[in-house]
């Protein structure tokens, strides 16, 4: 599967809501550019920023379209309803304010390094701040002294892996990983441009043979993109230890 969606160029012609729908698109494709550059944080920042405008703006931009219904109020008017119960979009609205208002989204996220064996059993684990690069968080002196203070040989060490697990969490939202959290919302947001297709009789616009689609297929009952399921392994990054080594002993023969 591509890393990106495949229908950026958006909905062709024929679409009756050509900016929602390209709008909602947008959303897909900045969504899985935050998750490919989810151990970056300026990039997955900027990334997560465009996604949240862009769902916000799917809704604005379909409103701009009603002209295209015969009764655009009579249809939405439910899914308005059940768009006010949805504790991600609603979310998802605060969240669009913050970022345009304060420039920035506060998280509430951790990173966590693990020092693993060559049989992946865990040794130790020590959690540190997210926000600079992983490079930058493997080279501070905590990480260093996590490798020299564990007692194992040094056969295992030099194939040994240290492992960095970060995890975007939203703060006053059950410190949900915020990947998910907008996945959920992308996906109702998906199902509401759907029925808006339909309510049009127009579904030619969407793309059902793409690989990458941008709208859920019927049997996803998750109501979320099987591409946007965010997993533990997407929040990893591993390096060897033998690249680092050198140091590593440097600064056990400094403890003596």
């Amino acid at each position: 599967m591509p890393s990106l969606p495949n229908d950026l160029n958006g909905p062709g012609p024929l679409c009756p809501i050509p900016k929602a729908h390209r709008t909602l698109v947008e959303a897909h494709h900045f969504w899985h550019q935050a998750a490919d550059n989810y151990s970056h944080p300026d990039l997955f920042r900027a990334n997560l920023n465009a996604t949240i405008q862009a769902l916000r703006n799917v809704t604005f931009s379909l409103q701009n379209e009603k002209h295209a219904f015969a009764d655009f109020d009579a249809w939405y008017q439910p899914w308005q309803t059940r768009m006010k119960a949805s504790s991600v979009l609603s979310w998802s609205k605060e969240a669009r304010n913050a970022v345009v208002k304060q420039g920035e989204l506060h998280t509430a996220s951790t990173a966590t390094v693990r020092l693993l064996t060559w049989k992946d059993d865990e040794l130790t684990r020590l959690s540190i701040a997210p926000e600079t690069s992983s490079e930058a968080l493997l080279s501070t002196l905590p990480v260093i002294d996590l490798i020299a203070k564990v007692s194992i040989p040094s056969g295992d060490l030099s194939s040994a892996v240290l492992e960095l697990e970060r995890q975007w969490n939203l703060p006053n939202f059950r410190n949900r990983e915020v990947l998910d959290a907008l996945a959920a919302a992308y996906g109702l947001l998906s199902d509401l441009l759907v029925d808006a297709h339909a309510s049009l009789g127009r579904l030619d616009c969407i793309d059902d043979r793409s690989p990458h689609p941008s709208f859920r297929a019927t049997h996803h009952r998750s109501g979320t993109l099987p591409c946007m399921t965010a997993t533990a392994e997407l929040r990893k990054e591993r390096f060897r230890v033998d690249a680092r080594i050198d140091s590593v002993f440097r600064y056990m023969g400094s403890m003596v």
